[in-house]
C-alpha cells in the first residue's frame, strides 16, 4: 500500500482539473501548502484559506463558489457534491488524471512540500 500525504492529492486535484474550468477557485485550511498556491496562480486561479475544520471549509466553498476544497485530515470537497465530503468521488477523480495523463501517481506532482503528518491512503 502506498501513502499520499492530502496535499500531494489536493495538489494534484488542483493542478490537472483547474485548467479545465472557468471556476478556477479551491479553499483549503491555514495548513495547506505553499506549492497548492504556486500551482493554482499559475493556471490563474485562486486559493482561500480557512479556519481548520469542515465547518469552516464548507462555508468558505459556498460563499466562494468553490470548484475544490480539502482538508489537512484528507476529506476533500467538490461545488458538485454540495459540501459533503466524497472519497470515493476523489479517488474517482485521480483515476480519470490518471487515465488522461497516461502517468502513474506518483510521476504526477514532482515537488514535495512541507506540511503536516495527515496521510491519504489510495
Amino acid at each position: 500500500m502506498i501513502l499520499y500525504p492530502f496535499h500531494h492529492i489536493q495538489t494534484i486535484l488542483g493542478k490537472y482539473f483547474l485548467p479545465l474550468s472557468k471556476n478556477k477557485k479551491v479553499v483549503c485550511e491555514v495548513t495547506c501548502t505553499k506549492r497548492l498556491r504556486e500551482i493554482v496562480e499559475e493556471i490563474g486561479g485562486k486559493v482561500y484559506e480557512t479556519k481548520v475544520g469542515r465547518y469552516y471549509l464548507v462555508r468558505e466553498m459556498k460563499r466562494r463558489e468553490a470548484l475544490i476544497g480539502g482538508e489537512s485530515s484528507s476529506h476533500f470537497y467538490f461545488k458538485e457534491s454540495k459540501g459533503l465530503e466524497d472519497s470515493f468521488l476523489t479517488f474517482l477523480k485521480v483515476l480519470q488524471i490518471l487515465e488522461r495523463v497516461c502517468k502513474v501517481i506518483g510521476e504526477l506532482e514532482t515537488k514535495r512540500a512541507a506540511s503536516t503528518k495527515a496521510l491519504r491512503f489510495i
